[in-house]
């Protein structure tokens, strides 16, 4: 194979990308135990967190669970942690995600571990994870609309 001069590579590239995502910060806490935090968000964890978020509030609305701002913040605070932490969870679905925030503030980690991360990432996060909410709704008020129309008409 014919390697061109500063041609990049599959290989540098993956090399380039390990290297700018694997730096961590150590959170101590009180008792003793310790959680490492991202400190940059890899772009295709922030895709997969947006559609596990997307996927809990289908789950919610098609099951008639409660879903408002503060369930979309507290499902977001966990995924955050769940993607971008060294903490070891099985959590998955609706219900385990906010048992592990209420898990996490009883236990008096919640506070120490969103202070941890680096403003910057929480803000782009948020910030997609809003568009993508946003993105949803849209299309639910657009479908809602057009089903009462079709139904106005007949």
């Amino acid at each position: 194979m014919n390697m061109r001069k500063n041609n990049l590579s599959s290989l540098q590239m993956t090399k380039k990308v390990n290297d700018k995502y694997k730096r961590t910060k150590r959170v101590q806490f009180a008792n003793g135990s310790t959680l490492d935090i991202d400190l940059l968000f890899r772009p295709s964890k922030r895709d997969d967190l947006i559609a596990d978020l997307l996927n809990l509030v289908k789950f919610a609305f098609e099951n008639n669970k409660k879903f408002d701002a503060s369930i979309g913040i507290a499902l977001s605070t966990a995924l955050i942690i769940k993607y971008f932490t060294s903490l070891e969870t099985d959590a998955e679905s609706y219900d385990d995600m906010l048992n592990l925030i209420v898990a996490l503030k009883d236990g008096e980690y919640l506070q120490d571990i969103i202070t941890s991360f680096v403003q910057d990432e929480l803000e782009k996060i948020f910030g997609d994870l809003k568009r993508a909410i946003n993105l949803v709704h849209e299309e639910v008020t657009k479908s809602n609309i057009a089903t009462e129309t079709g139904g106005a008409e007949k």
